[in-house]
């Protein structure tokens, strides 16, 4: 949201939630690893953290998925 917080919640830290601040961050976000590390985990959960933080009309979202390329 212009001028707005959108965080999402990425895991647990030791002082409680793991989060990132989407609009203060910067739209993009490129996540890469071998395989078996957690990518697509990592991914529906950041999507589901935005999802329920925002109204739909507020939120959208473009997924990509490179693999095999």
């Amino acid at each position: 949201p212009p001028g707005g917080r959108l965080c999402a919640v990425l895991g647990a830290g030791p002082h409680g939630p793991l989060t990132v601040d989407v609009a203060a961050e910067g739209p993009h976000l490129l996540v890469e690893g071998g395989a078996g590390s957690g990518k697509t985990e990592l991914l529906r959960s950041l999507a589901a953290s935005l999802a329920a933080a925002d109204r739909p009309d507020r939120l959208a979202m473009a997924l990509v998925d490179g693999g095999g390329l």
